[in-house]
Parts: structure tokens; sequence; C-alpha cells
């Protein structure tokens, strides 16, 4: 039988390659994409929460064409700037209904002119397009546009961030199919597994002295820290400055920065007023910013509140993991780590019940309705994770797995947090029928909303991040994000403690004294965690000098609080009118998009009350479209209703080819995604990813793609990606023993299965990978004929793909041992009865090689920063895994773990109870000797020449105790900063070792803390 693999294993059949790069069909010669270069600069106002973001296109074409961009934006994006330069023409642009302004676009591009046009989806509406009609050829075009937007906050942390990609859509959904497959698909962006644009970021960080602590990103980014000031003048600025310069970023990755606050200033309630420029004419707007921020419970108010938790915590928390395709790589590794570390610290018999759910194409969860959180479902739990999250599930039908898990009852006086774990890669066309589904305020509410929240953790590159901050608006949830590598503890620290409402405040109401505001959003969020901000934009009628603005809430639990009276914050209005409002459009422009939001989203004063109660006369879906228009139109912003358009007119008009020759300008899909297709140096068409859906092609505008010598593009197939796989491995095992070279013997054993042939499209990748291992290993063979070495390893690599584990395999790897040194060759021996062959590739430790193909993990974290970077500099491989693959192992540990890596380590490898078992690889892990851990035998002369460490153990303390007492050491010592991700961790331990701990001598806290101080461990 023939198994098609692609045919990159072949030379092409010309000699010469066509250019890469996306290309149109017409004319003697391709076109390519005109875009040169995409340039983001940004100012963040870090007392303020926003920040003004500045992107710039400069396109130059060869000869005169058509350009269309579509590209993703952040949520609540308010785009209010927008010009373009045509040669030493510069273009006047004006924001229009968007019908009136395509068709003054369109008018002029079929007379020959040039002209520029942006426009956001009315569905999906996180997506905008720029179009450029008839470039002219060697002219340089630049467009730039430039939007505003209120920064995500959590944990004391600011967070800024661009969306340089985008999760290609899953097409295929039911809202997909009611409008039209095809139509969908030809409005969404074009993916390249390569672009050609170059790309750059430079972002200013301006704040109060003293208020930045540090600023990181996941990325290489470099930080000029701002010079320490000899003035120590109160109020002073000071500036930071990061930048990714276009040699370092990447176009397949969204670039995030944290900005750490000083705690008092993460914490500081304010107000910021603006007025409009004068310049701009017409009537003056007043806008003000206020920011409030709940307090956190004092610490004696917290642990008189544990005492009575148990019985007062009845919370439903339901985690709901994405196992769709796109998720393949490490987004489907950081959320089993999430899910894990979510699972393992919930309070035990506190009330809690919880479930588990995997979804793709189809759903399946742990329980049909959730259970007690007890020792005996946390270890199904645990295992039913590492067993089932794995990236095998085809599409991505949120609305679908939403609808069961809301049709599930509750039980009786319970609340329910959904913990959802995804990219949320779906095209649009269902995201409101998602909304009204989470939204207890819908026209036709499900009975279960009113007391479910949904808290989402997007995951990965290119995350869909307008679906899941509108989910988390409408439900009262909260959304944060990650990207490939990016450490999650915290931010899985900060949902667990949302999900708890742990110091939340409960229907905050703002109050105007003396003042007549028009506050956006209309209708405040019903729960405010504690120590994260609400920011209110208003718009100030009028006021007296002695206004003020209130917010008003109750307790979630007044004893945690420390008080049963409700929450009042003020802040003076009246005072910063009169001595601190500046001009500036900032404030006006966004409380104008805030207003805008909440037209569309239904929660307007022409729709609904202050507290969300539904007006008797609510406005008509044209009332709702002209107040949209009217405001954007004023404030000059791009909506789903207007779009910008500006016209350059030519002396010399273009020809009519110019116009009908339309370039797609592609994003590069996510980083760790790929696209498969067509031979090199042959064409095929430039299409929407829909993992899991039908093949959806709509028509493309005749554009196609040419290859280089690596695989660039291809049409999305219906098949998902597979699974992350075991390690390949060249020779067969004796006895029976299977290969891992593609996890399966023959191909029979994937068709016997019914997989699809895309499946097997996906398993050549991993061949590729082993390829790549004999070409090094051929190279590093120098002593032997190449000819040898490599025509016996490439016999073991194809007896491994096509055998049937029979003789012909073992023949196979035979061959290719022979061919090896037996310095190289040296194995271990077999175990047991089915022992495995040596392989080819021994020279190489086995541990690098699975680095190369998919990285080492605990449960899906990488095990050394060394290796995570060795493993993302290689191709990473994907096999067809069976349809039950093995739960997850924890490697073992060569040298001390640190950051993130230990917290993981540590979660799965402590028992249910909450301690850890004592043994040499928790003592590698820690960084502490052995002897460390255990006890110390003799007489009292023999136990002080032990450490100083072990001196410390109690008397009568049995081994796992004290690793225990270890463990929260090395935590208090080397991971002091993120406490707060793993007090649960110490809190379950603490409740454990109280039972344990032998009477008398010191308390099991105060030996934590003389421990930290004498543990010899690195705290690098």
């Amino acid at each position: 039988m023939t198994i098609e693999v692609g045919d990159w294993l072949s030379k092409p059949s010309t000699g010469v390659l066509p250019p890469s790069g996306v290309f149109i069909e017409g004319g003697e010669k391709p076109i390519p994409v005109p875009l040169r270069r995409r340039d983001v600069s940004a100012i963040v106002y870090a007392a303020a929460s926003f920040s003004d973001t500045k992107e710039t296109l400069s396109y130059v074409s060869d000869v005169e064409c058509s350009a269309v961009f579509r590209f993703p934006l952040p949520p609540r994006a308010a785009v209010y700037r927008f010009r373009a330069v045509f040669g030493d023409r510069e273009v006047v642009t004006k924001v229009k209904p968007r019908a009136a302004a395509r068709e003054e676009f369109d008018l002029a591009v079929s007379q020959g002119h040039s002209a520029v046009h942006m426009s956001q989806h009315e569905a999906g509406a996180s997506v905008f397009e720029v179009s450029l009609g008839n470039l002219e050829a060697h002219t340089e075009v630049t467009v730039e546009f430039s939007y505003l937007r209120l920064l995500d906050a959590f944990g004391g942390t600011l967070e800024w961030s661009h969306t340089a990609t985008w999760v290609p859509p899953y097409v295929g959904s039911a809202g997909d199919v009611a409008t039209g497959v095809d139509k969908v698909a030809s409005a969404l962006p074009s993916f390249a597994a390569k672009v050609t644009y170059a790309l750059s970021y430079e972002v200013t960080v301006r704040a109060e002295a003293g208020t930045v602590r540090a600023i990181e990103s996941p990325e290489p980014v470099a930080v000029e820290r701002p010079v320490p000031s000899t003035s120590g003048s109160a109020g002073e600025e000071e500036v930071w400055r990061v930048r990714l310069s276009e040699q370092v970023a990447d176009p397949s990755k969204d670039l995030t920065l944290a900005i750490e606050l000083d705690p008092k200033a993460a914490r500081r309630s304010g107000l910021r007023v603006q007025r409009t420029p004068t310049s701009r004419g017409g009537e003056q707007r007043t806008v003000a910013l206020a920011t409030f921020v709940p307090p956190l419970p004092s610490a004696s108010a917290s642990a008189a509140a544990g005492e009575s938790s148990k019985q007062q915590l009845r919370k439903e928390i339901w985690f709901v993991v994405d196992c769709s395709g796109s998720m393949s790589g490490s987004p489907i590794q950081q959320a089993r780590q999430a899910a894990l570390f979510f699972v393992r610290d919930l309070p035990v018999d506190s009330g809690v019940r919880f479930n588990v759910t995997v979804f793709g194409s189809s759903h399946n969860s742990l329980y049909n309705s959730c259970k007690p959180y007890d020792s005996k479902t946390e270890k199904e739990a645990v295992a039913w994770i590492q067993n089932k999250v794995h990236a095998n599930l085809g599409g991505t039908e949120i609305l679908a797995t939403l609808q069961h898990i809301y049709s599930s009852p509750i039980a009786a006086g319970y609340t329910r947090e959904i913990i959802f774990l995804t990219d949320g890669g779906i095209s649009g066309h269902e995201e409101q029928a998602v909304y009204d589904l989470v939204n207890p305020k819908a026209n036709k509410p499900v009975p279960a909303a009113s007391h479910t929240h949904v808290l989402s953790l997007g995951i990965g590159h290119g995350v869909h991040r307008a679906l899941l901050d509108g989910m988390s608006v409408r439900s009262d949830g909260a959304a944060v994000y990650v990207v490939d590598d990016e450490a999650i503890a915290a931010k899985t620290a900060f949902l667990k403690k949302a999900s708890t409402a742990a110091g939340a405040v409960l229907r905050p109401r703002l109050v105007a004294r003396n003042a007549l505001v028009r506050p956006a959003p209309h209708v405040l969020p019903q729960r405010v965690f504690a120590g994260e901000p609400l920011h209110v934009l208003m718009e100030v009628v009028s006021a007296e000098p002695d206004a003020s603005v209130e917010l008003t809430a109750e307790w979630a639990d007044p004893a945690a609080a420390g008080s049963a009276a409700p929450l009042t914050l003020c802040l003076p209005l009246g005072p910063a009118l009169a001595s601190s409002a500046e001009e500036g459009e900032a404030l006006p422009v966004l409380h104008a998009m805030a207003y805008i939001g909440s037209l569309m989203a239904g929660t307007s004063p022409l729709h609904v009350r202050p507290d969300g109660t539904p007006l008797a006369a609510p406005p008509s879906a044209d009332t709702v479209k002209e107040a949209v228009v009217r405001l954007a139109v004023a404030e000059h912003l791009v909506t789903p209703h207007t779009s910008a358009v500006g016209v350059s007119l030519r002396r010399d008009p273009a020809a009519p080819e110019a116009g009908a020759n339309v370039v797609e300008v592609p994003l590069q899909l996510p980083h760790g995604r790929a696209l498969w297709g067509t031979a090199p140096g042959s064409a095929g068409p430039l299409a929407v990813c829909s993992y899991g859906a039908p093949l959806a092609m709509a028509p493309r505008r005749n554009i196609m793609a040419t290859g280089s010598p690596t695989v660039m593009m291809m049409r999305c197939s219906a098949a998902p990606p597979p699974p992350p796989c075991p390690m390949p491995q060249m020779a067969m095992g004796g006895g029976g023993g299977r290969s891992r070279c593609a996890a399966f013997d023959s191909a029979e054993w994937s068709l016997a299965r019914g997989e699809k042939i895309g499946d097997l499209v996906c398993m050549s990748e991993s061949l590729k990978c082993d390829a790549d291992m004999f070409v090094k290993q051929g190279k590093a063979l120098k002593k032997k004929s190449a000819a040898a070495s490599l025509g016996g390893a490439v016999g073991a690599l194809f007896g491994g793909l096509f055998g049937s584990g029979g003789g012909s395999s073992r023949g196979s790897a035979s061959a290719a041992a022979a061919a090896t040194p037996s310095a190289a060759m040296a194995a271990p021996a077999p175990v047991g009865g089915g022992g495995r062959a040596a392989s080819p590739c021994a020279a190489e430790p086995q541990a690098e090689q699975e680095e190369a193909c998919r990285g080492m993990s605990y449960g899906g974290v990488q095990q050394k920063e060394a290796a995570a970077r060795r493993s993302r500099s290689r191709s990473r491989s994907r096999s067809i895994s069976p349809p039950a693959p093995a739960a997850a192992a924890v490697s073992p540990p060569r040298s001390q773990l640190r950051g993130s890596e230990l917290l993981a380590f540590l979660n799965l490898k402590r028992t249910t109870q909450g301690y850890w078992a004592a043994g040499a690889e928790l003592a590698a892990a820690l960084g502490v000797p052995a002897s460390d851990l255990a006890a110390v035998d003799g007489d009292a002369g023999s136990r002080a020449s032990a450490s100083a460490a072990a001196a410390l153990r109690p008397a009568g303390l049995t081994d796992d105790a004290w690793a225990t007492v270890v463990v929260l050491a090395v935590l208090r010592r080397c991971l002091a900063a993120q406490r707060e991700v793993w007090a649960d961790m110490e809190a379950k331990a603490l409740g454990w070792l109280a039972a344990a701990w032998p009477e008398g001598g010191r308390s099991v806290g105060s030996t934590v803390l003389a421990l930290a101080k004498a543990l010899s461990v690195s705290e690098a």
C-alpha cells in the first residue's frame, strides 16, 4: 500500500524554484506582496492604565495593483486616527457610514484613482481590514492608524499587548453554515507559514517616579530603564523604553509586556480628567476616568474567615479545556498544566463541587454532573486530565459545549464558575449566540446564567481575545492570557482566587453627588475582585465645586473583609475639574467607544436601567445603528457601522487591471502551528484554516502561493493536527515491540481505525524530524562511509514507518546498527522480554532526542530553559497517537529546578493530602542534599555532625513530613515573590503537617522559617 507523505522528501522536478511568498495569478510575471514593513509604536500611561498605539504599514509594489490586509486588533480598541501618504501626497481621510465609505472607495478605484479604506468586520468585530486601491508601481505608500484602549490588569501588573497574528478560526459551526461557509471564509484573514514583511516595536511607558518596578516580556525585548532622578521632587515623571527590532521580532508571535507596578500605586483609587482640545471646534466635552480599587482583606480578617470557609464555600467549579486541533503544540501543554494546577489546589471537604470537560468537534466530561471535591475525585480528575487533554478533537464547537454545561442543573444554594481554557479560534458568526447564552440579562436568559460566571485563560499566540473578553464581561467573570512558553502559575492563581470569589465585592453602584454624569459602562460589572481596578469613564455634563463620585458595594464574604458594612470608595470630582483637568482626546475617545460598545451590546441607557433591568420599550436596530454612526462620525471612530476612506486623485488614472489584480497580505501562522499543502515549486491556494471543519475553500480572488524548499502554504483540511506523540525512535524493539518512529507499526494501523488521510500527512512531519536527526548523525560519523551509515539509517527509518513489526523492521535496525560505531550505539539493557533495540541516534542522548521533537515535560511543562530553547530551535514532531493516550509521566529531574518548572513539578508530585514523599528525585528538584530529607541515625554526636538544615528536624518526624517542611522552606526562600501562586500549596501542606507534627519543641511555622535561612540552596 502506498501512503502519500508529501514530496518534500524528493527534489523538485525543475531545477529552478520560483521566489517564495504570496502572489496573484495573471500576466506573465507573478506580483509579490507589496507590504514591506509593519512598525508598531505605543505610549503607555501607567497611572491611567491606558495606551495609545500607532501602527505604520509601508507598501511598495513592483507593478500597479491593489492590496487587502485583514488583521486582528485587541478588544476594546478605539481606532480614532487614520491617514495615508501616496508617494509625496497625503490623503485626507474621513469617517463615514460603512456603505457610503465603501461606495466612495469602489468608485475611486473603478475610475483609476488611488484610494484607501479601513473597516471593522460586523461579525467577529476584532478583525479589521485595510484596502489600498491602485497602488502605483515603485511608489511608497504609508498607512498609519492609531488606537486607544484601557489596559488589562491583575495582581498589580498592567499588560500591554499587540496581536501580530491570529489563530486560524474554525469554520464549520452552525452559525457559519447559516451565514454561508464560503462567505465566512472569504472575509477572514489569509495565512502563510512565513511572511515577507518586517515587524518592529517601540513602546514608551510613562509613569510617576517609583510607580513602575519592572517591565518583562516572554520575547527578547530590550528594556531601557529611566535614569534615577536626583531632584527628589514629588510627582516627577519617569520614562521607560522597550524595543524589539525587526531582526528579532517574530510576526508569528504576539508581543506582551508585563508592567509590574509598586503595590501601593497599583491599589490606589484615583481620578483623571480631560477636556477635548479647543482646536477641534464645536462643544467642548469633559470626561473623567475614575479608577476604584477595592482594598484587600486584612491578614487577621482572612485568618478568621479561614476557620469557617469550609462551611461557607458553596461553589461548583467546572473546568473546560479546548482540545481542538488548533491547540496542538505548546498551547495544549499549557492547558494541561493549568488544569492540573486548578484541580490539585481546590479546598478538600469544603463543599466545593467540580467537573472537567474537554471539547473540540464534540465534548466529553469526567462526570455527568458536578461531584464533591475530595481525595478520591481529585485522583480521578488528575488521571483523566493527563489522559484526555490532547489536541485531537477536531473543530472548536464552543457554543455547543457551553449549551451542554448551562443545561446541567446547579446544586441548590450554589453558584457555578466555568474555568475556560482555549485559544478561542472561531470565525465570529456564533459570538453573539455565545454572549446571549452567558449573559444573565439577555432578552431570553438561560436560567443557569444568573448563577454562572466564565473565567477564561487564553492560551498561545493569536488568541481570539474579543470572544473571551466578551464572555467574561457579560458573565461578570475575568479573562487572562498566556503565550507559548510563558509561566502560567501566576495567572492560574489569579483565576483560582476569582473562582472562589476571595475578597470580592458584589453589586457595585455609582453615585454622583452634586454632579450630572454620563457613565460608560452604563451597567457596572456585578462582581469586582479585591485589589483589582474597576475603571469607569464618565462624561461630566455639569458639576458643583464640591462634587464627588462614589462607589458602594457589598462584600461577598463580610467575615473575610472584617466588616459587615458595605464598601464605600469616594473620589473628589469637583476639585479635580478645577485643578487637574487637561486638554486631550484620549479619555473622550475612550468614553465614546465604551458608549458605542454598550449600544451594540444592548446595555446602553436606551436599553436598560443602571441595574441592568430592561426598559419597557427597547430601541430598534435602526435606532441603535443611527446612534452609533452619529457618535462615531463625530469622534472619527472606525466601528462595525462606520469606516474611514480617503482618495488620492491621479492625473493619469491607472489601468483597469490594477484594480482587478488584488493581492491579499497574509498574517503569519501563529508560532507552533504549521500549514501543510503543495509540493515545492507548485501552486496551491492560500486559505483560511478550519481545523476539524469540512474543507471550505471560498474563492480568494485568484490568489496563489509558491513554495521554497520548505512547504509554506496549504489548504486547511478537515483533519485536525494530532496530539503530541511519544519520542520518535528509529529502531524496532524485539519481541514484538512497537517502533516509536511514527507511533504505529504499519499504514494499515491507521487506515483500519478510520483515520483521515490528512492525519497521515501530519505523520510526515515526524519523519522529517527523524530525517534531520539522521543528517546530524551522518555528519558526526566522519570515520565511516557516509553512504554506508546514512544508507543503513534511512533503511531503519523506512522500515520503522512501513514495516509491521516483523523481521523486515528488525533487519533495518540491524543494518543501521552495522553502519554505526559500537561506541555510539551503546544502549541500556533491554527491559523485560519486549525490550527495545538500540537507537541508531544513540550518539545523541535520548533525552536530547526527545527535546528535539517535543521537549521534555512535567505533565506538559518543559524541564529546563536550555532544553526549551533547543526544542524551539528545532522542528517539532506531530505523529498520530493511539485513541487513548497514556497518562503524562513526570520525568525525574537531573538538577535543581527553578521558577515555574519547580512549581509545576511540585504540583504534580504532591499527594492528594498535600504532602511530598521524600526521595532523591525530590531532593534533586529542590537542589538540596539527599541527606537533608533523610533521618539522621546514630547518637547525638552523629546528629550534630549533620547539616544545619537536618539539625532542625524534630525527633520522631517521618521522612515525608520532613520533606514537606523542606519544600515549604525552599518555596519561601527561592520563590518568595510568587507566594500568591503557591499559597494554597502551603496551606494544604500545613494542614497535613499539623496532624503529623510531634508535640513539644518548635512549631511548624517556626521550623519552616528557620530552615529557609539554613538551607544551602541556590536562589538564582
